[in-house]
């Protein structure tokens, strides 16, 4: 569902930040594209189930397929809903989706399961009602707090489509690039030495989490904030008390390794270990970078956002195709290190010269950067030429 909205969804984020003129126009096109695209989507979902269900829904009945297509529609417009509430800059609204989502599925299925038992349909129509339910409570919320009428503009929707297909491409190589370590895993060394690098990937996890967090919110606040050197700022601080953070988790989750495998998943996991310790310097760089990627976003997704991570990709691929056969596991998690590293560095080159920043301005700590990270107003030593502003 993500790979078809085509950048739109994420555009109203920007749009409603920087052109709050727009603002309707906006709201009403996201609105409509998120019910048309909902709907276009599950049909063609269905379509290529019934078409190809052999091939790809064997022992899965017609009818539970189709019944859980049912919430696509919904699932799709949720997704450009939420993002049309964190645009408004109303995050906490657009987290409480996703709170009622987790609850509804944490506490429903538990009563499904007590109550009629480990069957698949119930669970399913639970997933319908829930998307239905969440469709129904973010429509409502809209309605009341973007006040908006429904004058849906053309011309704004061309202009959201040529910013958003720009972070859609950019999704797309990360997607690949993120994935293509295990599937070379898989193709060169089999399921079992995959499972053992997964391990390893997702132990890593809430390293690369605390970048993905920080990044949506850099994203909203660059994109609404109308003083340059306040956003420039305010990022900077923000990048600054990240990387001892990443530091910090990282060194943790490398000390513990060992013992965190073994009481996880058991001593057969054990090469996991090696490759998440190989990996951790890597996604390090991929938390740090999808900070400065949100950054770029929020001011109107510069061509590096692609280029950086084709790079990346390209260099991990062509690493992979020689160090897997040879090295496995270890050799798969020190190019994946390797390529999260090299878009990090393209990125920031170009934050530094688009910013004007010095180097020391983005990595070294500074007094007082823990009082408040995000205070409009706050001067900030940053690093920025006198003349821009923030001294």
């Amino acid at each position: 569902m993500t790979l078809a909205s085509f950048g739109v969804d994420l555009s109203a984020v920007y749009f409603l930040g920087r052109f709050k003129s727009d603002r309707t126009a906006v709201v009403s096109n996201n609105l409509l594209v998120g019910v048309l695209g909902g709907l276009v989507t599950g049909v063609l979902l269905a379509a290529v189930g019934i078409l190809f269900h052999q091939q790809l829904l064997r022992g899965i009945s017609t009818g539970v397929f189709l019944l859980f297509v049912i919430s696509v529609p919904c699932l799709y417009f949720n997704g450009f809903a939420q993002l049309i509430a964190w645009g408004l800059g109303r995050i906490a609204g657009a987290n409480v989706s996703g709170l009622i989502e987790g609850s509804s599925f944490l506490l429903g299925t538990a009563v499904v399961l007590a109550v009629i038992g480990p069957h698949l349909v119930p669970l399913i129509a639970l997933r319908v009602l829930t998307a239905v339910g969440i469709s129904v409570f973010l429509l409502l919320y809209l309605r009341r707090v973007a006040r908006y009428q429904f004058r849906p503009s053309g011309r704004v929707l061309r202009r959201q489509l040529g910013y958003g297909v720009k972070n859609y491409a950019s999704s797309l190589l990360w997607l690949v690039l993120l994935q293509s370590d295990l599937v070379l895993c898989n193709y060169f060394l089999g399921s079992g030495p995959t499972g053992v690098y997964s391990v390893a990937v997702s132990l890593g996890i809430p390293v690369s989490m605390v970048g993905a967090v920080l990044g949506h919110l850099i994203f909203q606040r660059v994109a609404s904030d109308e003083s340059r050197p306040r956003r420039i700022a305010n990022t900077n601080r923000a990048l600054r008390v990240l990387l001892p953070t990443l530091a910090l988790s990282a060194i943790v989750l490398g000390v513990s390794a060992n013992w965190l495998v073994t009481l996880l998943y058991g001593s057969n996991f054990s090469g996991a270990v090696e490759a998440l310790v190989l990996i951790l310097p890597g996604l390090m760089a991929l938390s740090f970078e999808t900070v400065l990627m949100n950054f770029l976003a929020g001011e109107g997704s510069p061509s590096i956002v692609y280029w950086a991570p084709l790079v990346g990709l390209v260099i991990n691929l062509g690493a992979n195709l020689f160090v897997i056969p040879r090295w496995g596991i270890n050799g798969a998690a020190t190019t994946s290190t390797i390529g999260y590293v090299v878009v990090l560095v393209l990125v920031l080159r170009h934050y530094l010269r688009a910013t004007r920043c010095r180097p020391g301005a983005v990595l070294l700590l500074k007094r007082g950067d823990l009082q408040g990270l995000w205070r409009p107003g706050d001067e900030l030593s940053t690093g920025l030429p006198a003349r821009a502003g923030v001294t």
